[in-house]
């Protein structure tokens, strides 16, 4: 593990010199700040990689410190630490994801070497960085949009997804990436809703689905696999359940690329389901009777999907990752995870954990009978072209 620069804000003395003391054990470099001023001091002074908050101080408290952290743009990773008890902790986890910030987790006082020595190791980077800065919220101009499409910028990237009662990879999911010419790899937070704008989604989808498919068909084939083939899932916007022909056109690649539907998972959000209920019943029912299976994405995070998963033929959960990478930390997170697979069992859906980021997850995930995860514990998402070399590097560690 390379060194890492930690700084320490905590009032509290003893407990600072402690927390320093764990952490070069670790074979990080930790420094520490007793109050605001000099916390954000040393940030400018040092640039620290990760930052361990105290919750509780006089003065200027934690929540108060990751407000000025999100208005200043902070973009190290952030450590709560606090004995105040988990549900405060994990309000102050969400608060400061939800201003945006990079939470590596949580650590409860007193310190536990082992948490800690998981946090490290969560922080540290995994492959190439997907560029949301200056990003969110861009108005893209007509041309960068039109550009995107013609010149098939937007490509795709592939994350397994694999059995969690022994790992064994059971498909991917294909991730788009916007590599803009100016402005690098751009998240798909950050244009498909201006392409949708745009009216462009429609013909982006038919490329992500047939670069999909054929590439699947390719892996296949190549792996020549003796057990059942490699399947791939693919995230559908709001934009294809208006159009009338997208059934017979996602039909009609199959048929192109030589796969079988029986091999592709389409997935939707609940809140694009939600846009037009009942389209959205008859095309993911027409969808099914293909052959094709249907999953419902980012579970949990709407505010409707018990009332979804009775209407629509879903036949997969994914529980989305802002539940599943703070499990260990939080029991509100592990009573929604619990449920959603407990949910899902009864109904007969498969359901895949994401965000899967450790061992401990992974082991709880499994203990309570979730099927599939993806996350960065077995593999970060790669280009397809590297992934037939990633699987025979797999098999021959086992």
């Amino acid at each position: 593990m390379p060194e890492r620069r930690v700084l320490i804000l905590d009032d509290d003395a003893g407990a600072a010199e402690a927390l320093g003391f764990m952490l070069e054990s670790l074979g990080a470099q930790p420094r520490v700040a007793q109050d605001a001023e000099a916390f954000f001091g040393t940030i400018r002074e040092w640039s620290p990689d990760i930052v361990c908050l105290d919750l509780v101080m006089p003065r200027v408290d934690g929540v108060e410190v990751i407000h000025r952290l999100a208005e200043e743009g902070f973009d190290a990773g952030i450590i709560i630490s606090s004995g105040v008890g988990s549900r405060v902790l994990d309000a102050a986890r969400r608060a400061a994801v939800e201003h945006g910030l990079r939470v590596v987790g949580t650590l409860p006082k007193p310190f536990a070497l082992s948490r800690l020595k998981e946090l490290l190791h969560r922080s540290t980077p995994h492959g190439p960085s997907v560029s949301s800065e200056d990003s969110e919220g861009r108005e893209w101009s007509d041309a960068d949009l039109r550009n995107a499409v013609a010149e098939q910028q937007i490509r795709l990237v592939y994350q397994p997804k694999f059995r969690c009662r022994n790992r064994e990879v059971r498909g991917f999911e294909a991730l788009a990436r916007w590599h803009h010419p100016e402005h690098g790899i751009i998240a798909p937070d950050a244009f498909v809703p201006a392409l949708e704008q745009a009216g462009l989604m429609g013909e982006m989808t038919q490329q992500v689905l047939r670069e999909a498919f054929c590439w699947l068909d390719a892996l296949n084939r190549s792996a020549a696999r003796s057990g059942d083939p490699y399947t791939v899932a693919v995230n559908l916007s709001a934009a294809a359940l208006r159009s009338a022909d997208f059934v017979e056109d996602v039909w009609g690649l199959c048929s192109e690329c030589g796969i079988e539907p029986q091999l592709i998972t389409l997935e939707l959000t609940e809140t694009a389901a939600m846009e037009d209920a009942k389209q959205a019943l008859a095309l993911l029912t027409r969808l099914r009777m293909k052959g094709f299976h249907v999953a419902i994405d980012d579970f949990g995070t709407g505010y409707s999907s018990m009332a979804q998963l009775s209407r629509l033929p879903f036949d997969e959960i994914k529980i989305d990752k802002s539940f599943v990478v703070p499990a260990l930390e939080s029991r509100d997170s592990q009573a929604i995870i619990k449920s959603t697979v407990d949910l899902g069992r009864s109904l007969g859906l498969r359901v895949v954990a994401e965000g899967v980021e450790d061992e401990a997850t992974l082991d709880y995930l499994n203990e309570i009978g979730c099927d599939q995860a993806q996350g960065y514990l077995v593999a970060a998402p790669m280009p397809g072209e590297e992934v037939l070399d990633w699987l025979r590097g797999t098999s021959r560690s086992r």
